[in-house]
């Protein structure tokens, strides 16, 4: 209430002032100030932005951590799979070395028939 509104009602100015003593002593420790109250309200404010964009950037995060895992699973499972072709290309490449390097003898001892005398020394070796 103000002295105005007091005056309104027939109050005598010297009553009206004590009366706003009187209740300005009352409510001063439960009164809060508007700037107060507005200053609190828009810190709250920013600070529950501020909150909101952490659970954003924390729920990207976890996207991310999940997809990282999915890729380094795939990545080992490419990791394996290369090395399995690379033993089983190894392999091959050893088999054809040799081949070749029988071939290679078979003819420097001048063997007429190179394929008959491999098929000669597998049937042996076997």
């Amino acid at each position: 209430m103000t002295l105005q509104q007091l005056l309104k009602l027939g109050v005598t100015n010297e009553v009206a002032k004590q009366i706003l003593e009187i209740h300005k002593s009352t409510i001063k420790d439960k009164y809060v100030p508007i700037w107060r109250f507005t200053e609190v309200n828009s810190k709250y404010k920013e600070l529950k932005l501020i909150v909101e964009d952490k659970e954003s950037q924390i729920n990207r995060l976890k996207i991310k951590a999940t997809e990282k895992e999915e890729l380094v699973t795939k990545i080992m499972a490419l990791e394996e799979l290369n090395k399995i072709n690379k033993e089983s290309y190894e392999s091959k490449i050893d088999a054809l070395q040799k081949e070749k390097s029988t071939e290679i003898y078979l003819r420097d001892q001048k063997i007429k028939s190179i394929k008959t005398a491999k098929a000669m020394l597998d049937f042996l070796l076997d």
